[in-house]
């Protein structure tokens, strides 16, 4: 396993791609993974490896704090609107200037002081970062929590960026914080 400072540059990598992608195409699903890419990532960062980097530097670790909850905000306008509203565009662009500058801060900052402290335990932090990931991807996908494949009809078939789409056209309230069961099932109900 790649030490976690190599893990989190990666994902700063897919991003700022998908970012460039977005920019091409304006396309309102891409902008949806974005989201969804930070959200996962700001998790993982900010239950495993924030922990590690305040004792490393606290005023570094709160200032991230800070810019993740500015973006969460971002993204929660975001995942509100619909797919041809004109606030997008904007938000989007705030969106990439905010993550912009945290990672800049991240890589030329944090994770300097995170390898001089625990040099030793990054491929640990790395492990764990990874395995957090993608038990939050299956929780997306609806397989980590208890997932009903049963119900739902032929919803359940359906990607969460679909499923997204029509609960906002069905103007389900609560569905930017929903999994992939929960949208079926909100869906199915109505």
């Amino acid at each position: 396993m790649p030490d976690v400072t190599e893990l989190l540059n990666t994902d700063h990598r897919e991003v700022e791609q998908l970012f460039a992608e977005y920019e091409q195409t304006q396309d309102w699903n891409i902008a949806m993974q974005i989201c969804d890419e930070l959200l996962r990532h700001a998790t993982v960062e900010e239950e495993i490896v924030y922990p590690a980097l305040e004792k490393a530097d606290q005023e570094i670790t709160q200032e991230a704090e800070q810019e993740h909850q500015d973006a969460e905000q971002l993204i929660e306008q975001i995942q509100s609107l619909e797919a041809d509203d004109p606030q997008l565009p904007q938000l989007m662009t705030q969106l990439k200037e905010a993550v912009q500058h945290h990672v800049e801060e991240e890589e030329s900052e944090a994770w300097p002081k995170l390898r001089e402290q625990f040099g030793d335990k990054l491929d640990e932090l790395g492990t764990k970062v990874e395995e957090r990931k993608q038990q939050l991807k299956a929780e997306e996908e609806g397989t980590g929590s208890g997932g009903s494949e049963s119900g739902a009809g032929g919803l359940i078939d359906l990607t969460k960026d679909e499923l997204m789409e029509k609960a906002r056209e069905a103007d389900i309230q609560g569905r930017s914080k929903m999994n992939k069961d929960e949208l079926a099932q909100a869906l199915e109900n109505q």
